[in-house]
C-alpha cells in the first residue's frame, strides 16, 4: 500500500515539472477598437478674492471731512459713502434698492413717504439704529450754514424753519414707532429714495459723524494725509474683502511708492503717460471731470446781459481747454458730459470784446493746478478786454459759504456728480451760482415728474442751454480720471456714480498675482 502512494506522488510531481517548463498559452485576440478622442484642455481655475489683508490707495482729490454738513471734495463724498449708509443704496447697476430701509409706501403722489427700518441693524459701535437716528442725522445737515447736500430735502415740510433756525425740528419728521418714520414733504418728490442713497443722508447715531452703518468704519482720527478704514462687523451684508484701507495724500501717494511696494494705487497726473511692464496697469474712471466757469449775474459788470453775452462770446473756448494742459481734455457739449452726444473740440466764433469789465474777482478752489492754469488763462484773456482779475483761492471747506455769499464775479469750479441721477446732478450745479433765476430752478422742479426717459432728456438739454447761454454755468474742459494700480490689485470696477467701488477690491496671493 504504502509503495502505491509513494510511486503516485512521484508521477505528480513529475507531471508539475513537466508543466512549469511549458510556454505560457497566447492570449485571445483583441478586436482593434477606435482611437480614443485627445483630451479637452483644462482651463486653468479662476482666480477667487482672497479675503482680508491690507491696502494702501491715494485719494485723487484732497480730504476735508466725513461729517455729511461738510462733504466738499470727491474724496469727502466717497470716504462717507464706505462708512455711513442710508435709508437707500444703490445697486451696481445703478438702481434704488433698500438698504437701512426694509421698504417703503409712497403716498399722495410722492408728497407723503413711510420708512420701515430694518430690525437688528447695528452702528459700527453695536447700538442698534432706529428712526430718531434717522431723523437726528438729516436734521443736523439742513440746520448747518452752507451745507452743500442739503438741497437733497429741501421739499421737507419744516425745511426753511430748521435752515433759519427759527425751529429745532423739522415739522416733516414724524417718529412713528421706534423703526418707523413718516416724511411729509411740501410737494411730490418722486425720487426720494433715489436721493435718500447719497452719502450725506447717511445715517449716523444722533449725527455724530463717528459711528455709521456701512461695510467700513473710520478707524482713529482722519488726518489730512491719512484716512484708515477698517472692515465693519456689524455689517449686515458681510464684510468687504480688505481687512484695512489706508488712503493717501502728499508724498505717500507717488506714484513711485508703487515700486517700493508701500502703495498700491497712484492718481496719474494728467500731463503724465503711463508706464510700461506687468508691474502696473491703467484704471481710468467711468467720469470726467468737468471745469466750469460761473458769471454772478446778480452783480455788475454782469448783470447786463449785452456785458455777459460779450464776455462769453469773447472767450477762446479751445485756449481755455488747452490751459487745462492734457492731450484728452475736451470740451463737452453739456454741463453733465453723460447727456453730451460726444466731445465738442472745434472752438465757437469768437465775438467782439467784452468792453470795460473793470475789476472782477475771480475765485478758485485752492490747491487745484487746472484751475489755477484756467484762472491765469481767464486773466489773461480779460487784461486784454480792458478789465483786470482779482485771484482769490478759497479753501475746499470754504467754497459753499463763499458762493453763497456772492463774493465773486465770476468762479472756476471742478465737477464730478454726485449722483447718477442728471436732475439731482443739475440741481447740485444749479446751487453753485446764486444768481440764476427762480425760473430756471421752478423748470427743474418740473422736470422732477417727467417718467418719459426721452422727455426728460429733453428737458434738461433745454434747461442747460438756458445755464450755459446765461453765463451761470459754462464747461470749459472735461480731463479723465486716471489711477495706476499695481499688479495682482484686483476687483476694480466702476460704482453707479463713476467712483471706485472699494468693498469689491482684493489682492491676489498667487505667485503669478492673477486676477482672473
Amino acid at each position: 500500500m504504502r509503495t502505491r502512494i509513494l510511486a503516485a506522488a512521484m508521477l505528480a510531481a513529475t507531471l508539475a515539472a513537466c508543466r512549469s517548463r511549458m510556454a505560457p498559452p497566447a492570449p485571445a485576440p483583441v478586436p482593434p477598437t477606435s482611437p480614443a478622442p485627445p483630451r479637452a484642455p483644462q482651463r486653468p481655475e479662476a482666480a477667487v478674492p482672497e479675503e482680508g489683508g491690507e491696502g494702501a490707495f491715494a485719494l485723487e482729490e484732497p480730504f476735508t471731512s466725513v461729517a455729511a454738513a461738510k462733504l466738499a471734495t470727491t474724496s469727502d463724498r466717497m470716504l462717507r459713502g464706505l462708512a455711513f449708509h442710508g435709508l437707500s443704496r444703490l445697486a451696481p447697476s445703478g438702481a434704488v434698492e433698500p438698504e437701512l430701509a426694509v421698504r417703503w409706501e409712497s403716498l399722495r403722489g410722492g408728497a407723503e413717504w413711510v420708512f420701515h427700518l430694518r430690525p437688528d441693524t447695528a452702528f459700527a459701535n453695536g447700538r442698534y439704529v432706529e428712526a430718531r437716528h434717522v431723523a437726528a442725522s438729516w436734521e443736523r445737515l439742513i440746520a448747518a450754514p452752507a451745507a452743500r447736500y442739503a438741497f437733497l430735502l429741501e421739499a421737507l415740510k419744516g425745511f426753511d424753519a430748521l435752515a433759519s433756525g427759527e425751529s429745532p425740528h423739522a415739522a416733516g419728521l414724524i417718529l412713528e414707532d421706534g423703526l418707523t418714520l413718516r416724511v411729509v414733504l411740501e410737494r411730490p418728490v418722486p425720487d426720494l429714495p433715489l436721493r435718500l442713497a447719497h452719502p450725506a443722508l447717511g445715517v449716523s447715531a444722533f449725527g455724530e459723524d463717528e459711528q455709521g452703518v456701512g461695510p467700513f468704519e473710520i478707524w482713529g482720527t482722519p488726518q489730512a494725509q491719512r484716512i484708515t478704514l477698517r472692515s465693519n462687523p456689524e455689517y449686515f451684508r458681510g464684510l468687504p474683502h480688505l481687512d484695512e484701507i489706508a488712503f493717501l495724500r502728499g508724498e505717500a501717494a507717488k506714484a513711485g511708492r508703487i515700486a517700493e511696494g508701500s502703495l498700491d494705487l497712484a492718481v496719474l497726473p494728467r500731463s503724465e503717460a503711463p508706464p510700461g511692464g506687468p508691474a502696473v496697469r491703467l484704471f481710468t474712471h467711468a467720469v470726467p471731470r468737468t471745469y466750469l466757469l460761473g458769471l454772478n449775474r446778480s452783480a455788475p459788470p454782469f448783470s447786463r446781459s449785452d456785458a455777459a453775452r460779450a464776455f462769453l462770446a469773447s472767450l477762446d473756448r479751445e485756449a481755455l481747454r488747452g490751459a487745462a494742459g492734457a492731450e484728452k481734455s475736451f470740451i463737452p457739449a453739456t454741463l453733465v458730459t453723460a447727456l453730451s452726444p460726444g466731445p465738442r473740440r472745434a472752438a465757437a466764433p469768437r465775438g467782439a470784446a467784452a468792453g470795460p469789465l473793470g475789476r472782477l474777482d475771480l475765485l478758485v478752489p485752492e490747491s487745484d493746478a487746472v484751475a489755477a492754469s484756467l484762472a491765469a488763462k481767464l486773466q489773461g484773456e480779460i487784461l486784454r478786454a480792458g478789465g483786470r482779475v482779482a485771484l482769490h483761492s478759497v479753501k475746499l471747506p470754504d467754497i459753499s459759504g463763499a458762493l453763497a455769499r456772492g463774493e465773486y464775479h465770476l468762479f472756476v469750479l471742478p465737477f464730478i456728480p454726485s449722483s447718477p441721477s442728471f436732475l439731482i446732478a443739475y440741481e447740485e450745479l444749479m446751487r453753485w451760482n446764486r444768481s440764476i433765476p427762480g425760473s430756471l430752478a421752478d423748470q427743474a422742479r418740473t422736470l422732477a415728474h417727467v417718467e418719459d426717459a426721452g422727455r426728460l432728456a429733453l428737458g434738461l438739454k433745454g434747461l442747460d442751454a438756458s445755464l450755459q447761454e446765461g453765463g451761470y454755468l459754462v464747461p470749459l474742459a472735461s480731463l479723465e480720471r486716471r489711477f495706476l494700480v499695481r499688479a495682482g490689485l484686483c476687483g476694480l470696477r466702476h460704482d453707479p456714480v463713476g467712483m471706485v467701488d472699494w468693498t469689491q477690491v482684493w489682492a491676489s496671493r498667487s505667485p503669478t498675482e492673477r486676477c482672473e
